[in-house]
């Protein structure tokens, strides 16, 4: 391990930051019978590595910690021509915790430094939340309860090329072709150079399949 770097789980009292403060409070837990590293105002910004049981562990800055919950709020800066900061929440209970580097020094008059959220524009976030949730009510209608795993299959993989629903445990395909379990070619009902067409499509989709 680097030196100078400690272990520690994030325990502690205080909580997320606030618009008049940042607090933080992450400690290594008592009962590993070593001694307690805290994270206070003195240590505001610490860097922290956040490693789980599986995984690639996550660094960033201990932007501060919920002890209701026992996560921790990690601030991270990506590279690019616009530097962006993304802020992520992590189970403290869940990771094996390394203070990478001290928090910045503090002010001349003694105090840390306090850091503050990045602005957000709350229009663009809600438009983009209403545009996510509708999305997903769209995709909903899409989908088959009654239906099994290789049925949902099938369907997702016709759907990638043409107009699907379903109508009961039936796939209606162009709005004029059915296809009725068990979604073989032999299955397909309907009329025209249009059944032909979903026949062929079905079986190179069961063949890509392998169903």
């Amino acid at each position: 391990r680097p030196q100078g770097t400690r272990k520690a789980s994030c325990r502690g009292r205080r909580a997320f930051p606030s618009s008049s403060a940042v607090s933080r409070h992450c400690a290594r837990c008592s009962s590993s019978g070593m001694a307690a590293i805290v994270f206070d105002e003195s240590m505001l910004g610490a860097v922290i590595r956040m490693t789980p049981p599986e995984g690639e562990a996550v660094e960033g800055a201990c932007f501060g910690y919920d002890p209701e919950t026992n996560m921790v709020l990690l601030e991270q800066h990506t590279g690019g021509i616009e530097t962006k900061i993304t802020l992520r929440v992590l189970n403290a209970a869940k990771h094996e915790i390394e203070v990478v580097a001290p928090a910045p020094a503090t002010s001349s008059n003694g105090s840390a430094k306090k850091l503050q959220l990045p602005p957000h524009d709350i229009e663009a976030i809600q438009t983009r939340e209403n545009r996510a949730i509708q999305r997903a009510l769209d995709e909903q209608r899409y989908i088959n309860p009654s239906v099994t795993v290789r049925a949902q299959q099938i369907f997702d993989s016709l759907r990638k090329t043409m107009p699907c629903e379903w109508r009961e445990k039936s796939i209606l395909v162009l709005n004029e072709i059915s296809i009725s379990p068990p979604y073989s070619p032999s299955s397909c009902t309907g009329k025209g150079a249009a059944l032909n067409r979903v026949k062929k499509v079905l079986a190179g989709e069961l063949e890509k399949l392998s169903l």
